[in-house]
């Protein structure tokens, strides 16, 4: 099977999509020596794989005209090098793939949030426009929950058996506790000088930084904690409140990323709408308890390992904080069954599952070929 993956979009930020992309398709290329990587530069060093070097500038931040070009690049340039490259299944492990091709697709839909516009604006309504593309005979879907499944079925009557399902992973070598002294040491780096709570992600509307800032305004008095929020100030879209007790920081490296994680006392994610919690999962890899809204993808990473409420209920929030911080044994529990959890969800699962889809795409479109073969070579004996 000549695999390719198409991972033109992504870089090495820290980000979900660029993780994903990255352990996956470095696990796909170890798996499969053959492969072909069409990406702007190397994302990832395993593997005797070939890269295809895609335009730098369509791998930039997700604008009307970046997303123009995408499009363009999608739909003229990829059909042309998946015939050049003979490829006989295209992996796309974002929700961006080439509409005009009858190349096996399997492509990975991560999140919904493109079904609702006003949280993305034209960004969403352009991948609307590709999950409005998935209910095809050659594409095949892998999501990271069940949820994501039942909304493409709901949404796009999308075949059951389409959609694969993986689950969310984390890599714990990458992720993982630090002594009491790497912790006090990194957080006096970075002049916090005290224990703080952790929020990581996207500051758009639907991520409900409104709930945490209400419950952590009602506690913060009974807590020597800060609240340390890493994502970029340009994406909320309300002015940010201002404290003494709140951190802002737009960006991290990749480098300092896991131990934004290890040093916290408490990772939340008060998040109305995920794909999945691939952020739960890293904070529980770094020995950190976790505090989640009880959506329903974020439920299904989180079992019964973390703590959760309803998304806009602040009060019972700002008790589970308390709890948290105040009860040492559960705590210690909560760490211990986080650690436990995240080892089983690795990315060699994923990716394993994901190489036996793909060769199933392969073999089904084989059939398919030599079906038509045998109804010509009879037409024409008739």
């Amino acid at each position: 099977m000549k695999l390719g993956i198409n991972a033109a979009f992504s870089g090495l930020g820290p980000g979900n999509a660029n993780l994903f992309t990255r352990e996956v398709g470095r696990l796909l290329c170890l798996m499969e020596q053959s492969t072909t990587v069409f990406a702007p530069y190397p994302l990832w060093k395993a593997g005797d794989y070939r890269l295809v070097n895609t335009p730098l500038d369509i791998s930039g931040p997700r604008n009307l005209l970046n997303n123009l070009n995408r499009l363009m690049f999608n739909n003229t340039v990829l059909p042309y090098l998946l015939k050049e490259y003979e490829i006989d299944v295209l992996f796309c492990p974002n929700t961006e793939f080439p509409v005009v091709t009858t190349t096996p697709i399997v492509v990975t839909v991560s999140d919904l949030n493109p079904l609702y516009a006003q949280t993305d604006g034209l960004i969403g309504q352009y991948f609307r426009g590709y999950l409005e593309k998935l209910p095809q005979e050659h594409i095949e879907v892998v999501t990271m929950s069940e949820f994501i499944r039942n909304e493409l079925i709901r949404e796009f009557n999308l075949k059951r058996d389409n959609i694969h399902v993986t689950g969310a992973a984390v890599d714990t070598h990458f992720f993982k506790p630090v002594s009491a002294e790497s912790k006090l040491e990194f957080i006096k780096s970075k002049d916090i000088n005290s224990p703080y709570i952790l929020y990581f992600g996207t500051l758009f509307p639907y991520r409900n930084l409104k709930t945490l800032f209400k419950a952590f305004f009602e506690i913060c008095d009974r807590i020597p904690h800060k609240l340390v929020i890493i994502g970029e100030r340009d994406r909320y879209d309300e002015e940010l409140p201002e404290d003494e007790r709140l951190i802002y920081i737009d960006t991290v490296t990749s480098e300092e990323h896991p131990m934004w994680y290890s040093a916290s006392d408490i990772f939340i994610e008060p998040s109305l709408s995920e794909g999945s919690g691939m952020k739960l999962l890293e904070a529980m890899a770094s020995g950190v308890p976790v505090i989640s809204s009880n959506i329903e993808a974020l439920y299904e990473t989180g079992k019964d390992i973390a703590l959760f409420f309803k998304g806009d209920d602040a009060v019972t929030l700002g008790k589970l904080i308390l709890m948290v911080i105040r009860d040492n044994d559960y705590r210690n529990d909560m760490i211990a069954k986080g650690l436990e959890h995240a080892r089983n969800c690795t990315w060699e699962k994923i990716a394993e599952s994901i190489y036996s889809i793909c060769e199933e795409a392969d073999k089904k479109t084989v059939e398919v070929v030599e079906c038509e073969s045998i109804r010509g070579n009879k037409g024409q004996g008739g």
